[in-house]
């Protein structure tokens, strides 16, 4: 197994892992692990509905819904280890040589390249997150009823894991010198952005207690 072969941990040795004084995993590999966990959220509730008769009218859909959310929490469950390795990929521009003019040259664009990939990594992150929220969202109203508070604590996970992606993105664009490929990754993290803003008002729409 290597360093960053995370999901080949069992759950106590992983938050054994993140707990500890190691830079990885970090809140990168928590946000993606985060959103896998809500898509398996929504994958239980899925299943718990296609099972019971009296959501039948919905059987397609609730499958639709199963076979979308196994997609992304195998993903997200491979950004778990990709982020980690990501930040290790930073780490290691920094500690270059850069005694002479060459090596400093060197140095500064092994950084740069490293910090795009830690960039667009949680942005990926963000992305398979916010395509969670319609699918809880509609087991929440049509999925069985002994589930809904899955349903709903699926759709919070994908807000969290959304958010701390964005986090995560914004920190490493801070250090790019890139202009106009900074400008194409803000854009669409605040089209992101707005996106988990829109979904927090709404999960507190169809949470609300009369």
């Amino acid at each position: 197994m290597s360093d960053h072969d995370f999901l080949a941990l069992s759950l106590e040795e992983f938050l054994d892992r993140l707990a500890s004084g190691e830079a990885t995993p970090g809140g990168g590999s928590a946000a993606a692990l985060t959103g896998a966990v809500g898509y398996a959220l929504v994958s239980m509730v899925a299943r718990l509905s296609l099972s019971k008769k009296q959501y039948k009218e919905y059987e397609t859909e609730f499958q639709a819904i199963l076979d979308q959310a196994e997609v992304a929490r195998q993903r997200l469950g491979r950004l778990v280890d990709d982020d980690a390795q990501a930040y290790a990929g930073v780490r290691r521009g920094f500690a270059l040589p850069k005694g002479t003019p060459e090596e400093k040259e060197i140095r500064q664009q092994a950084i740069q390249e490293a910090l795009k990939r830690a960039a667009e990594v949680p942005l990926e992150v963000a992305r398979l997150a916010t395509g969670l929220f319609p699918l809880a969202e509609a087991l929440i109203q049509r999925g069985a009823a002994s589930a809904r508070t899955d349903a709903q604590v699926a759709f919070k996970s994908g807000l969290a894991a959304a958010r701390g992606a964005l986090w995560n993105v914004e920190v490493n664009l801070d250090s790019i010198k890139d202009f106009d490929y900074c400008q194409t990754m803000r854009s669409v993290a605040i089209d992101l952005d707005s996106q988990v803003r829109r979904a927090a008002e709404r999960l507190a729409q169809l949470t609300k207690v009369e």
